[in-house]
């Protein structure tokens, strides 16, 4: 049976990591080092407490935060709605799993302002601290390393703060921001969702080209296909769920299908427009793999289709594309090169109809 990258893939193998405690070695599976971050679970209060050199200290309370799990619990998803100094909203979001091929932690993040750029970290746990790091180029061109750190995770409380060196992790500045979780009691009333993904925010990211994936957004039933080796298809039932958050700047989504077998495979999906870059960019986990895969395609074509594209570590191009076809129907397909995009093979392919 030939694989796409939507398509299924081979479980990863356990790991185990010496962890030092009081003298004593200690090792923990891949399962215990995937929940290290169920403190985050559920929905918080977060008081910010920014700095500057300039304006010194500002706790700024007001901001919500919301973790839940997706593919089975072995991915978190964050939204974060708070404010800044000036009162003005910052909307978040990330996405956080443990990559056992790295054996570390990485964190997908956006914080959309004018544009919607993503950016990773990586790292991990030690005596319940958890340090995790991620490098940028500052406008003089010089390399500058950022670090956020989890901190005090107590029931029902935890610390979050970010620091940033320029000497190569010598010395660290101090941290422009620290926030305070406290987890909201069960009887409280729930965070709004869509003051939470920032509905009532417009033009947080301008430009049309970052709606164009809209189109995708609601609920889904459908087929998805896979081609076999003699050449026929198999058909499997598949379902999508596809939202817009940060204020329209991004699109998430939620895939799943299930084999003749009984087997569910499932797939998230986060994609934003990055005007920088004038392209799309699009990142991936699968409950058969919580290692991030990163596509990249450009703007969508006169008929509305988008593309996007990444390369497999055997050097083999993926293609993706989304084809709409009316509001209530859209098709995609995944295709393999291995001619560096010369001829393309259709290895999965599937329909979706909204569900009213």
């Amino acid at each position: 049976m030939r694989q796409s990258g939507i398509g299924l893939r081979c479980a990863m193998a356990a790991v185990v990591i010496p962890l030092v405690s009081g003298g004593v070695a200690m090792a923990q599976s891949e399962d215990e080092l995937r929940r290290q971050f169920d403190f985050w679970l559920g929905e918080w209060d977060v008081v910010n407490r920014f700095w500057s050199a300039e304006q010194g200290e500002a706790r700024v309370p007001g901001a919500k935060l919301w973790v839940y799990e997706t593919l089975d619990g072995d991915a978190l998803v964050e939204h974060y709605r708070g404010s800044n100094w000036q009162g003005n909203d910052i909307l978040g979001f990330s996405v956080r799993a443990y990559d056992p091929d790295k054996e570390k932690w990485v964190i997908l993040l956006n914080w959309p302002a004018a544009n919607a750029p993503f950016w990773t970290m990586e790292g991990g746990f030690h005596h319940n601290r958890g340090e995790f790091f991620g490098e940028t180029t500052t406008p003089d061109g010089a390399t500058r390393i950022n670090r956020y750190t989890f901190s005090d995770s107590l029931p029902g409380f935890y610390r979050w703060d970010g620091s940033f060196s320029l000497d190569d992790g010598v010395t660290w500045a101090h941290p422009s921001y620290i926030m305070e979780g406290v987890l909201r009691d069960e009887s409280a009333e729930p965070i709004d969702r869509a003051w939470l993904h920032g509905d009532d925010i417009d033009e947080r990211c301008p430009g049309d080209e970052r709606r164009e994936l809209d189109f995708t957004v609601g609920s889904w039933s459908g087929t998805a296909s896979q081609l076999q080796d003699d050449g026929s298809w198999r058909d499997m039932p598949a379902t999508l769920y596809c939202q817009s958050i940060l204020a329209g700047c991004a699109v998430m989504s939620e895939f799943a299908l299930t084999t003749p077998s009984g087997d569910v495979y499932e797939e998230f999906d986060v994609g934003a427009y990055d005007s920088q870059l004038n392209q799309w960019v699009q990142y991936t986990l699968s409950s058969q793999s919580t290692s991030l895969k990163r596509y990249e395609g450009a703007a969508a074509d006169d008929d509305g289709v988008i593309t996007m594209f990444t390369t497999l570590p055997d050097g083999v191009i993926e293609r993706v594309r989304r084809f709409p076809k009316s509001e209530a129907e859209f098709t995609w397909d995944a295709s393999w090169s291995r001619d560096e995009g010369e001829t393309w093979t259709v290895l999965m392919k599937g329909e979706f109809s909204r569900m009213e």
